[in-house]
Formats: C-alpha cells, sequence, structure tokens
C-alpha cells in the first residue's frame, strides 16, 4: 500500500516567494525517485540530491506544485520532508507548523538559498516556523521577524522534527494548513482516502485580495473593519500572501488600528512579520493622513475652522509616546504659514524657549501664533507649567507685534483650550 507525504516550501519567481506544496508517494518497487512538475533537467539534478540525502529503499513519486517558476535548489528540503513522511520516518501532523526552505548537498548537508529573506517574510505572515539552513537564519530572522530554526543537515533535522531534541514552542492558532484552496491527498495516512489538504491561500485576481478589492469597489471602505483596511494596506509591503494574521497581530499589538498607525517605526519591528516594507508603508500611510488633514486647513482662516484643526492636531500628536512642541504660524487672515515642531521631550517635558518661538515667526512673517504640545499620559489637562509658559510666550511676542491666540493642549483621552479655559 503506497504512503503519501507533503510539506510546504516557496519556490522563486522574479524575485517574490512563490508558496509551493510537495507531495510524496511511497510504493513498492525498485528505489528510483520520479519528480513530477519540473522541467526534466531540473527534475533529475533534485531527484539526485534527495538520493543522496534520503538513500530510499522504495520508489519515491514526487510532486511539485504549483508547476511554475524556475525552481533552483529552494525546494530541496521541502521534498526531503515529504519524502520523509511518505517512508513513514515522520508523521504528517507536525508538517503543519513549518515551511521549508534550504537546499541539499552531499551527505544531506542543508546549503543556503537564494530568496531566503522574501520566504521569511511570508513564513512570519502565516504564524508558520520557518527551517532554514544554518548559516540563514540571522537573515532570515531579520527579515521576517518570525520563529526560524536552523539546522545543519537532514539528519539532525530527522531527530529534532521526529521527537527526541527539543523544538521552539508552536505559535498560539497554528494547526493545520492555512486556508484557502485545496488539492486532494489520496491515501494520506493523516486525514484518509481522498480526503482535502488546505494549502495557501490563493492570492491572484480570483482570490482573496482580488475578493477584496471587489468588497469596495461594491460597498465602500466603510464595509472593512479596522483589520481589513489595515490588511489591505499590508498589500503594499507583501506583494503575495495573507497579510491578515499580520493585521490583527498589529492592532492587537498596539490597541487599535490608529494606534498602529501612529506608532514610531522602532516600536513596530518587534512584531513578528515586520520588515522595513511594513514599517514603511505604516509611516507614508500615516503621513498621507496628516498631509490630507493638513490641506484642509491650508487655505482656510484656522480660527472659522476649528473642528477641521482640532481633528489634524488629533491625527499628529494624540498618540505620539513623548511630548512635542509645535507652532501653528498665521498670516494677517489668520491663514496657516507654517506648522512646525519645535521642540521633543521626554514623557512628561518638552523644553520651551520663547525666544525662538517669536524669531522664528518673524522669519515667517507671521502676525500670528497658536501653540500646541501633547500630553502622552493622555489626559490634556494643563500643568501650571504649562500656563507659565504660555504667558511667558505671549508677552514676548506681544512685545513684536505677534498675537497669541491660544496654546492647544492634546491628549488620547482629548484636547484642552487654554483661551478657553480662561487660563491665557
Amino acid at each position: 500500500m503506497e504512503s503519501v507525504g507533503q510539506a510546504r516550501g516557496f519556490s522563486m519567481l522574479g524575485g517574490q516567494a512563490v508558496p509551493a506544496i510537495v507531495r510524496a508517494e511511497a510504493g513498492q518497487g525498485a528505489p528510483a525517485i520520479t519528480i513530477a512538475g519540473l522541467p526534466d533537467a531540473t527534475g533529475a539534478g533534485l531527484g539526485a540530491r534527495l538520493a543522496g540525502a534520503l538513500a530510499p529503499s522504495a520508489r519515491l513519486d514526487i510532486d511539485i506544485r504549483p508547476r511554475r517558476g524556475p525552481v533552483a535548489h529552494e525546494l530541496d528540503l521541502a521534498a526531503a520532508l515529504a519524502a520523509l513522511v511518505a517512508m513513514e520516518k515522520l508523521h504528517q501532523a507536525p508538517m503543519a507548523r513549518f515551511v521549508a526552505a534550504a537546499g541539499l548537498l552531499p551527505g544531506g548537508v542543508l546549503g543556503p538559498i537564494d530568496g531566503i529573506e522574501a520566504v521569511a517574510i511570508q513564513v512570519a505572515a502565516r504564524d508558520l516556523t520557518l527551517i532554514c539552513a544554518d548559516g540563514q537564519a540571522d537573515a532570515a530572522t531579520r527579515a521576517g521577524g518570525g520563529t526560524v530554526l536552523s539546522v545543519p543537515d537532514v539528519a539532525t533535522l530527522l531527530r529534532q522534527l521526529g521527537g527526541t531534541t527539543p523544538l521552539p514552542p508552536p505559535r498560539p492558532g497554528v494547526g493545520g494548513f492555512a486556508e484557502g484552496g485545496v488539492i486532494a491527498l489520496a491515501g494520506s495516512p493523516l486525514l484518509g482516502s481522498g480526503a482535502p489538504v488546505p494549502v495557501f491561500t490563493s492570492t491572484g485576481p480570483q482570490g482573496h485580495r482580488g475578493r477584496m478589492r471587489e468588497k469596495v469597489l461594491e460597498r465602500g471602505t466603510d464595509a472593512l473593519a479596522d483589520y481589513e483596511v489595515l490588511e489591505m494596506l499590508l498589500f503594499l509591503a507583501y506583494k503575495m500572501g495573507d497579510t491578515k494574521p499580520l493585521a490583527k497581530r498589529l492592532i492587537n499589538a498596539f490597541g487599535s488600528f490608529a494606534g498602529v498607525l501612529t506608532a514610531p517605526a522602532g516600536a513596530l519591528f518587534p512584531v513578528p512579520g515586520v520588515n522595513a516594507h511594513v514599517a514603511t508603508t505604516v509611516q507614508v500611510v500615516r503621513a498621507a493622513a496628516e498631509r490630507l488633514a493638513r490641506a484642509e486647513l491650508a487655505e482656510r482662516p484656522l480660527l472659522n475652522n476649528w473642528d477641521k484643526l482640532i481633528a489634524y492636531l488629533t491625527t499628529v500628536m494624540a498618540r505620539e509616546p513623548v511630548e512635542q512642541f509645535r507652532v501653528l504660524f498665521l498670516d494677517t487672515r489668520n491663514r496657516l504659514l507654517a506648522d512646525e515642531s519645535l521642540g521633543r521631550g521626554t514623557v512628561n517635558h518638552t523644553p520651551v524657549y520663547p525666544r525662538e518661538v517669536v524669531k522664528r515667526a518673524l522669519e515667517l512673517h507671521a502676525t500670528a501664533i497658536i501653540l500646541v504640545h501633547n500630553h502622552p499620559s493622555g489626559d490634556p489637562t494643563p500643568s501650571g507649567e504649562d500656563v507659565e509658559m504660555t504667558l511667558e510666550v505671549k508677552n514676548a511676542a506681544g512685545t513684536l507685534g505677534v498675537v497669541l491666540h491660544d496654546h492647544i493642549i492634546i491628549g488620547s483621552g482629548g484636547w484642552r483650550s487654554l483661551r478657553k479655559e480662561r487660563l491665557l
């Protein structure tokens, strides 16, 4: 009776990591390895490497899916794992946790592959564990931020996956293959004859991403939950793959969609799956939101558009982790000339020098100013120091004909105007 095994891998296509499933069948007959799904020469090379690493005692039929893209060595280890399951040297169930990305060298030694960073990003986004060669562990960890298992050779990996050596703990929620399309594996010892085994989610025009885009076009963005908006933003960072797990992970880490967009780049990187592409995408989206809000104020008198002004300041400052002091410089019609940050401090203090505020107002030919700063604690109630500093700036500006209209304090819990509080 034939025995079947499967393992995950990625092939490289145009610089992108393309999900692939390797299926192996072990059956009766003389020891031989056949490869389906690859060009003849490429398949023969993989067969020879597998024979050297596994020394099979029966016939092995290896099937690579999908059948696209040139395959160098990136699917070697996935094929070896699928074959080991088919030969009943490994159980199928643990394979749901792993993605294999390593080449095979003589003696079953694991070798590096091209594109390990791209693979690591995709693996981390799926909350899976990447298996790679020892020398590529650091690069994979830096790129994807997920769990990486690096081993020197197939024999060591067989001991680890076979249970004689401790493995890294599984990530919460990981079990079985990711939801999406299916392929039938007849005679699977794990699932039974003909049972469908889910594989990586389709990301093509007829897949999940296409359905998300259709949802927006047909029903508008109001139909999207916060995590779905973030999921679609992450399409810019990940050309392929399911970004929903990373979107939910980010929202859990920062408490809300707004918390993610306003998080500093340095705070994003510790989240598994975040790399430079994700961090820059988030930063650019935040900048776009700020510029849009600022553009709505540019040609209008600020004092007559108070709601838009507060919305803009809240977007820019409400979730800053340290105090930031900004000045809005206005012309004779109270239109915005410039919005500048003149200082950043600690979690509860920013040094402010009235002469610097007034000097900058004169350089910009501003006739009025509005002071703004945030309270990272979330409570916008003005302190005694806030009031004292405001009066110092008012007096310094007034001697040179510059009017201080207000001092606004922004917190995540609201805002306060010193003028409305009758403290100015």
